[in-house]
C-alpha cells in the first residue's frame, strides 16, 4: 500500500549570500524558511528563533553594501503576526508586530530617497489585513538595528501586494482587484 506524499509547494525562491561568501537559495517550502545550494539541494543552516514563526507567509532578500538581508513575515507564538529582518548570519536584527488579531498581508521594502528618512535609510511598506499601510523605517549602519514606525495610512482596504514603482512612489494591490498609485511628497 502507497502513502499519500502531499505536494511540497516552494514558493519566493530569493539568491542570498550566506555570511558574505557562500552563495545559496532562500525559499519557503509549505511555509517553512528552507536553503538550497546552487543544484537545487537542501542545505540545513542552524537558526534556532526561524523555527519559532509559525505560518510563515513571504520573503524578501535585500542586498546593502555587499551584505545581504532577508525580511520574512509570519506568526510567533500564535499570538501575533510580524515582520522580522535578519543578517547573513542569520541574526535577527529586528521585528515589528501588528497588534492581536491583525495579520501582515503585504510587505516590501524599498529604499527611499527622501529627506524625512535620512541618508542611507530603507523603508518597508507593511499592509495589515486592517486596512492600514504602515511604514518601517530602518537604517543599515544604525547599530540599534529597529524598524521604527514613522506613518500609516489607511487604505481602508486589504493589501495583497506592494510595489515600488521609484525612489519616491509605489502601487498598491488589493483583495477586491483594485490598484492605487501613491508617491510620497
Amino acid at each position: 500500500m502507497e502513502t499519500y506524499c502531499p505536494p511540497q509547494i516552494l514558493t519566493s525562491v530569493k539568491k542570498f549570500i550566506f555570511d558574505q561568501c557562500e552563495t545559496c537559495y532562500l525559499g519557503l517550502k509549505n511555509g517553512e524558511l528552507q536553503f538550497y545550494d546552487i543544484t537545487g539541494q537542501e542545505v540545513q543552516k542552524k537558526c534556532d528563533l526561524l523555527t519559532k514563526i509559525l505560518g510563515k507567509a513571504d520573503l524578501q532578500v535585500v542586498t546593502y553594501r555587499k551584505r545581504t538581508y532577508f525580511l520574512v513575515s509570519g506568526t510567533m507564538d500564535s499570538h501575533y503576526s510580524a515582520i522580522f529582518l535578519y543578517n547573513d548570519n542569520l541574526m535577527c536584527l529586528a521585528e515589528y508586530k501588528l497588534r492581536a488579531g491583525e495579520t501582515i498581508t503585504a510587505f516590501n521594502m524599498m529604499f527611499v530617497d527622501h529627506k524625512e528618512t535620512g541618508l542611507n535609510s530603507h523603508l518597508i511598506l507593511v499592509g495589515g489585513s486592517d486596512g492600514i499601510l504602515r511604514y518601517l523605517k530602518w537604517n543599515p549602519l544604525d547599530d540599534r538595528n529597529e524598524l521604527e514606525l514613522v506613518g500609516c495610512l489607511p487604505v481602508g482596504k486589504i493589501i495583497t501586494k506592494i510595489c515600488p514603482m521609484t525612489t519616491s512612489s509605489f502601487a498598491l494591490g488589493y483583495a477586491n482587484g483594485d490598484l492605487g498609485l501613491y508617491r510620497f511628497i
